[in-house]
């Protein structure tokens, strides 16, 4: 007989059903293998563990326990999912597209985690956000590019620039390079700056 915890844990995890028990367990046990690399831990068990404790939980709570678990399952969330609990961190959400091969919707969170960055630097260097005059974005790396720390970072930025452009135009022709570019050079440059 299974347990009410088990099958939600199967739920939880979006576990292929088996013909048999033994089948379904066995799929269950093979997710755990792969998401023990997601989680960083070293066995199933633990992974195992964090499963059972979120199918533990009802109503609101396990709500919480997902979104604190998108960073390392967004693999296992429905493109809705990805958007509600992800939404912070539009990088994120780009390289979950990426990674599901769906560059446009990559490029467009790309372009969101980018706009997000200008802003957010801007805000942080200077305590307010420059008034617009040619377009927002070339407007925010023109701001930064005259403090001393983005001096350097002006082609990056442009370049991350025209990949935005190839996102935002329909004229333009965004390849799957461009968009592992995109998020590749985003993802440096966020890290370089903290």
């Amino acid at each position: 007989m299974i347990s009410n915890l088990y099958l939600e844990s199967l739920k939880i995890m979006r576990i292929e059903r088996g013909i048999d028990d033994v089948e379904e367990y066995l799929n269950y046990v093979e997710e755990l293998r792969i998401l023990k690399d997601s989680f960083g831990v070293d066995k199933t068990s633990e992974v195992d563990i964090i499963v059972w404790a979120i199918a533990q939980e009802k109503g609101k709570s396990i709500e919480e326990l997902k979104k604190l678990l998108a960073e390392h399952l967004p693999e296992n969330l429905s493109a809705e999912e990805i958007i509600i609990y992800l939404s912070k961190n539009p990088l994120k959400v780009s390289e979950t597209y990426n990674k599901q091969k769906d560059y446009k919707t990559a490029g467009f969170w790309a372009t969101v985690a980018f706009k997000k960055f200008l802003r957010e630097e801007c805000l942080r260097l200077t305590g307010k956000v420059p008034p617009r005059k040619n377009g927002e974005i070339f407007t925010f790396i023109n701001y930064l590019c005259k403090k001393t720390k983005y001096r350097y970072k002006k082609n990056t930025l442009h370049d991350l620039r025209e990949l935005r452009n190839k996102v935002a135009h329909e004229f333009e022709t965004l390849t799957q390079v461009d968009t592992n570019k995109f998020i590749d050079t985003l993802k440096n440059l966020m890290l370089k700056i903290k």
